[in-house]
């Protein structure tokens, strides 16, 4: 769970942790107590506290086809398309 986001820290006593659904929550909820009892002496903060946000899920679109790679690279740079007429190529390869 922490390796999808970095926690973020909101003061030296606080620390931010990015949760997608309360799954994750209840996840971290359970092992904080463990977590806190190993962070706290390590890093001589007896203060320390964490707590978790729910944040909305970003949506990643993978690329499979080469026609969706194709636009997608149009989109980063329109002249491709030109380049492509000027040199008669196909995509479809």
């Amino acid at each position: 769970m922490l390796s999808s986001s970095d926690p973020i820290l909101d003061s030296p006593e606080e620390i931010t942790v990015h949760v997608e659904h309360k799954l994750q929550e209840a996840l971290l909820q359970e092992e904080m107590i463990d977590f806190l009892n190993f962070l706290r002496p390590n890093l001589r903060n007896f203060n320390l506290s964490i707590k978790a946000k729910q944040v909305e899920r970003t949506v990643v679109n993978r690329l499979y086809t080469n026609k969706e790679k194709y636009e997608y690279l149009i989109e980063k740079n329109p002249k491709l398309e030109e380049m492509r007429k000027r040199f008669n190529l196909d995509v479809n390869s």
